[in-house]
């Protein structure tokens, strides 16, 4: 790079510090013999302030912090520091809490000071503050309360930067671990990350010199792509460099904390009043570690002999980790005293603009122009847009019809570069994102601009064929039915120039064929590619594995007779009875469809089978055999008397088959007598359990009573008498002669009736 001396500002005077406010565009001048001026840096009016602090000639001022417009504080060589708000002038010191004689102050613009230490807790701040540093601690000063904060430290300190993007402060509250007494510095970094680093500063040994003037740090990356996420939080590529009557000294600061690592020294026997650095073209690169396209970091040094600018070291490191660089000797200060340097930027935020260089000398303010063009190519394109996803380090590749793919200009927008989109050198109109959707063949670039630099730069070119989608059928239903145990197949046309892929419940499974055999329940789909990173789906099919209950038949008895009603019954839910078949011996019995429960008559092989009435799927029942087990065989008999008269005994004789015999009197043996009239019951139960019995009455007859009275017949005159016995007998016999039972006679005589 170079530099280009813009204006010059105060000629002639000395200029001892100048220091932009980074809330707006003004910048706070300090100069010799107490002069303040504010320069308004965009249409560059110069004010004179000096007059405003005319009360406090009695005071010399040192260091100046400019918070706005209207706001500035100016350390002195005292316990003083002389606040400026909106007009008034106010002293804060050692009443308000100062620790001791200021040597520097800043404001904490990234609001991340860490600013006590006390029983090893590192104690943070709430607020908007600026650094006073003097030789008995820091402290700061909130200027929302208007007052000092709390927990100064207590061992000398000094602010070496404070700026939007950086902080380096020493403190020895934190260290001091050996005997060359070093110098140990807090470095605080930008806004939005997280802690502070340490890093230990040498001098009094060796050639380091004898006093350090001057300290600063670059931190390595200014990107936060995430693939460098760990390398950037950890500070791993963070250099130190300080400054002393000896020339410029750098570490690692990693290491830094060990005497005996590696250090390179510079500018060799000149005292560095001012290090600092300057972010150039970070349009043109993710600031990324693997990935920093066009980014510069060049440091700026400014010495008792001279104005000093190095080549950029950024992540250009060498083997001990340190950043590599070439310094020269600005021609247009000569030998001049460099007080300050002050690094002018219009945009903190993306996109970061760092524009120029006001350099504070022993006769004048100069505001110097970084130009980097005669240091680029800009015919050579910048290698700053890829695809992404499957197609990640391709530059040419083919898509599918209908389906996009992404060309990402990765965080160069998002770091502030203005882009372009053209495509076969046409500009695609309304296309400045950092990813441009891509679904049509061409060549495609960008053109970058830098807003800060008003350089623009062609990308590197990506190509884009566009190839048919796929065509394939897959017609099935939503849901598909089989029965388990057996295979389901889905399937599509085998194109050999397509390549397949399938998924079961939207997971990607090893299948690569067009055809899948399938044994397992779930929703199932198919992905075809005609080419790489494009993948056309099918619809997703439901395949269900049907498993049926197995049906099994059961009876209301343990058996049954002859003549009875059997109940068979099957284990199924109600709503299946619609795929119920009854058979009886190998055959359906179609009365019988769809029931559970059955009453039957009708021996046989009785078996059951269930069937689903979408996937057809069927199972049959374990054959249940139904017999009807016949009655035993049972008859009664009698003594073979055709007359049964009252006192005469009968024999009742029973003929059975096998089997448990009693008779309702009580008796089991076959042949029982029994002596009066009524019903007598025989039963036989067999082991079958299907008992008889059977019943026979007996009538026994009443003795007849004869009570006849004597009577009287008169023969003489033909007289006729009747005689009448008891009625209801089978058989009269009157004088040996059968008759009934009425007896007439005519002579006289005895009448006998059997």
């Amino acid at each position: 790079m170079d530099f280009h001396i813009s204006k010059i500002f105060l000629q002639n005077k000395n200029i001892l510090k100048a220091k932009r406010d980074f809330g707006d565009p003004y910048l706070w001048v300090l100069a010799k013999n107490n002069e303040v001026y504010r320069i308004n840096s965009i249409t560059n009016v110069l004010e004179d302030y000096t007059a405003r602090f005319s009360a406090y000639g009695n005071l010399n001022f040192i260091d100046i912090a400019g918070h706005n417009k209207d706001s500035v504080y100016i350390a002195t060589s005292s316990t003083n520091v002389i606040l400026y708000l909106n007009g008034l002038t106010k002293v804060i010191g050692s009443q308000e809490g100062i620790p001791g004689t200021v040597n520097s102050i800043g404001m904490d613009y990234p609001g991340g000071y860490v600013y006590d230490f006390i029983d090893g807790d590192l104690r943070g701040r709430e607020g908007d503050a600026f650094f006073i540093a003097t030789d008995h601690g820091m402290c700061l000063y909130d200027y929302k309360l208007g007052k000092i904060l709390p927990n100064a430290t207590k061992k000398p300190a000094k602010v070496f930067e404070a700026t939007y993007r950086s902080e380096m402060f020493s403190n020895l509250d934190f260290g001091g671990f050996f005997s060359l007494i070093p110098q140990y510095s807090t470095i605080q970094l930008n806004k939005g990350t997280s802690g502070g680093y340490g890093g230990t500063l040498y001098y009094g040994a060796d050639d380091y010199g004898n006093n350090i003037y001057t300290a600063y740090y670059t931190y390595g990356m200014v990107g936060n792509d995430p693939a460098d996420l760990s390398v950037y939080e950890s500070g791993f590529l963070m250099n130190i460099y300080w400054g002393s009557e000896n020339g410029l000294f750098q570490k690692d600061r990693n290491y830094s904390s060990n005497y005996t690592s590696p250090h390179k020294h510079y500018l060799h026997g000149l005292k560095v009043n001012k290090i600092t650095s300057i972010y150039g073209l970070r349009a043109f690169g993710s600031g990324g570690f693997f990935n920093p396209g066009l980014i510069k970091e060049n440091l700026l040094v400014g010495t008792d002999k001279g104005f000093y600018f190095s080549t950029s070291g950024y992540e250009e490191l060498d083997e001990n980790r340190m950043n590599k660089y070439s310094f020269f000797k600005h021609p247009g200060f000569g030998d001049k005293v460099i007080n300050d340097i002050c690094v002018n930027a219009t945009s903190y935020q993306r996109p970061v603009c760092e524009d120029g260089v006001w350099v504070s000398t022993e006769s004048g303010l100069y505001l110097l122009k970084p130009d980097y063009a005669p240091y680029i190519d800009f015919k050579k394109r910048l290698k700053a847009i890829y695809f992404g996803g499957e197609y990640s380090g391709d530059t040419v590749i083919q898509v599918c019809q209908g389906v996009n793919t992404v060309a990402i200009n990765p965080l160069f927008s998002s770091v502030g570069s203005l882009a372009q989109w053209y495509r076969n050198g046409i500009e695609l109109s309304g296309e400045s994102d950092g990813n441009l959707k891509i679904n049509s063949s061409g060549e495609y670039y960008a053109i970058l601009y830098d807003p800060c630099s008003g350089f623009h730069i062609e990308t590197n070119h990506l190509k884009v064929s566009v190839l048919q989608s796929p065509v394939f059928s897959f017609e099935y239903p939503d849901t598909l039915k089989y029965c388990k145990g057996s295979l389901a197949t889905l399937k599509t046309e085998n194109n050999p120039a397509y390549r397949y892929r399938w998924y079961r419940d939207n997971v990607l499974i090893n299948q690569t064929n067009a055809r899948l055999d399938i044994s397992e329940s779930g929703r199932y789909r198919i992905e075809v590619s005609a080419c790489k990173g494009s993948w056309v789906s099918s619809k997703s099919v439901r395949i269900n594995f049907v498993e049926l209950p197995e049906p099994v038949i059961s009876s209301a008895k343990p058996s049954y007779c002859e003549g009875e009603t059997a109940q068979l019954s099957i284990n199924v839910n109600a709503d299946s009875a619609n795929n119920i078949d009854w058979l009886r011996d190998g055959k359906v019995v179609k009365d019988l469809h769809g029931k559970i429960t059955i009453s039957t008559t009708e021996p046989g092989l009785y078996s059951v089978e269930l069937k689903d009435s979408v996937s057809g799927c069927k199972r049959l029942s374990e054959g249940f055999s139904l017999s009807f087990i016949p009655f035993p065989e049972l008859t009664i008999s009698k003594q073979n008397i055709s007359d049964l008269c009252a006192g005469q005994p009968v024999v009742l004789t029973a003929t059975h088959s096998p089997g448990t015999f009693s008779w309702s009197t009580g008796e089991t043996k076959d042949s029982i007598r029994v002596y009066s009239s009524g019903m007598y019951y025989a039963t036989i139960k067999p082991t079958s359990g299907c008992s008889v019995t059977l019943g026979m009455g007996i009538k026994f007859f009443a003795n007849p009573v004869l009570n006849l009275s004597d009577t009287s017949v008169c023969s003489f005159s033909g007289e006729k008498i009747t005689l009448s016995a008891p009625p209801g007998f089978k058989k009269y016999e009157w004088n040996g002669r059968e008759g009934t039972d009425k007896f007439t006679t005519a002579e006289p005589g005895p009448v006998i009736l059997l």
